[in-house]
């Protein structure tokens, strides 16, 4: 029985959906040259408050293409998830993984919606319009 949490998306596969729909191609959040607020202290964030922080740019719906560390590791790549499943898969992300959801840099892409939430190493977050 398969994972119904989430799928992997080749890299590939990401770049041709970024290409299609975006003016930019990125794979990684400096890429994007996010220059935002930051998050003090933003370490001893709680996995849980990841998901409100930035829900409060803007509130996730449809299909998510997340990037963590764990995308960057060999046979896996950006992770396809339902928005309704996107707190879990926080959540779960360590015990799944044996990292930390928020590790290093991490990026949020919605297709339907061409938006990008971004948390950069240092703690500067942003939602990026990609339209």
């Amino acid at each position: 029985m398969g994972n119904t949490l989430y799928r992997i998306v080749n890299w590939e596969t990401f770049k041709l959906l970024i290409e299609k729909n975006f003016k930019i191609v990125f794979r990684t959040i400096d890429d994007l040259f996010v220059n935002k607020p930051e998050l003090h202290q933003w370490e001893k964030i709680e996995e849980s408050e990841i998901f409100d922080i930035l829900s409060k740019l803007r509130s996730f719906s449809g299909t998510l293409l997340v990037i963590t560390d764990v995308s960057y590791r060999s046979n896996f790549g950006p992770f396809e998830i339902d928005a309704n499943n996107f707190q879990r898969f926080i959540d779960e992300h360590y015990r799944n993984f044996g990292e930390p959801f928020l590790d290093t840099d991490i990026i949020i892409v919605s297709i339907e919606f061409k938006l990008a939430w971004v948390i950069h190493h240092e703690g500067v977050y942003a939602l990026v319009n990609m339209s």
